[in-house]
């Protein structure tokens, strides 16, 4: 296992591609939730731009149901999310954005949310999901 996860690192460009990799599908994610924010709606949990991860974003949903929101995105398009930890459990959910992820699954994932947030008629900001595409694209052109 371990020689063939090396060899996927290799295969990528070494460990510096890894963490490029990890670090623009951060900023796409991030930049679909700066989108989708709204006052009362969803918010950042890191609310310091500088201490947030490019492993997981921890999401607050505010008035929004976190476990209505996961069902509806598991029920109806097989996309997982996390939700919250602990006390916060009702009241956030979370985004991986490390490993095994590329531009696709991160797309496929934030389209789900969002098409669940309206489903849900929640208040969003608009699309997050280009926001995320154009983050994308930058990071592919580098």
């Amino acid at each position: 296992a371990l020689n063939a996860a090396l060899d996927l690192i290799d295969e990528e460009g070494g460990l510096e591609a890894v963490w490029n990799r990890h670090r623009v599908m951060g900023e796409a994610v991030r930049a679909a939730v700066d989108v989708w924010s709204t006052p009362g709606g969803l918010e950042f949990n890191i609310t310091n731009p500088e201490h947030r991860s490019n492993a997981v974003t921890t999401v607050r949903t505010g008035s929004i149901n976190s476990r209505r929101l996961q069902k509806i995105c598991k029920r109806q398009a097989g996309v997982v999310i996390g939700i919250g930890l602990s006390m916060d459990s009702d009241n956030s959910f979370r985004i991986g954005h490390m490993g095994h992820i590329h531009p696709a699954s991160i797309l496929g994932t934030l389209g789900t949310i969002e098409a669940a947030l309206h489903a849900m008629d929640a208040p969003v900001g608009g699309s997050g999901v280009a926001a995320a595409a154009a983050v994308i694209g930058e990071g592919l052109a580098e």
